[in-house]
């Protein structure tokens, strides 16, 4: 009995290396090819981030393979708080209409490269956003109901044609994820 079982094992280990042995060659050209396809690349990208009350620039750069990396700025510029105190209460001002905001991102993340010409990102970072409101004194008072900074994460796709990619996702800022943002933005692979 014991013969029989020692024999069983070494015929299944023998087979199971030839069976090994043939799949190697196939899977080693598949692995060329796969090789071949996801080439590395660099991605860079300018954009937009898209909200009902506030948009902001975005500029993003990252290199894939079938994995990668990248990193993502955004702005809209007015980088300046200058407020008298912040208040979420709109019955302790006259208000005079003028408004000014503040935005800001930085993030990095992962990118997943599914086929070679759709890819997949996501990431987080830091961000923070204001709005002040002015009253009829020539004070600006920062909102805080419509102010938020913390973690920011975020999602999205890239889409590549030839050396051209658009991208188009989301994100949100965690403290405050009522106010999420759609992201767009077109560039170059090289």
């Amino acid at each position: 009995m014991k013969k029989i079982f020692i024999s069983a094992i070494m015929i299944c280990f023998s087979v199971s290396g030839f069976a090994q042995a043939g799949l190697s060659a196939s899977d080693e050209s598949q692995h060329i090819k796969l090789k071949q396809e996801y080439t590395p690349q660099s991605v860079i990208m300018i954009g937009t981030s898209l909200n009902s009350s506030q948009n902001a620039c975005t500029l993003m750069y990252g290199y894939v393979k079938k994995w990668g990396w990248y990193g993502k700025l955004k702005t809209n510029f007015n980088l300046n708080e200058d407020y008298s105190y912040e208040t979420s209460d709109n019955s302790n001002a006259f208000w005079n209409g003028k408004v000014k905001k503040g935005r800001y991102s930085a993030t990095i993340g992962t990118i997943f490269n599914m086929n070679g010409s759709l890819m997949a990102y996501g990431g987080l970072g830091y961000g923070k956003r204001w709005v002040e409101w002015g009253t009829v004194e020539n004070q600006n008072i920062k909102r805080t109901d419509y102010s938020y900074k913390g973690i920011e994460s975020e999602v999205g796709l890239l889409l590549s044609v030839k050396k051209f990619v658009i991208s188009g996702g989301i994100s949100t800022n965690l403290n405050k994820t009522s106010h999420s943002e759609a992201n767009i933005a077109v560039g170059l692979k090289f």
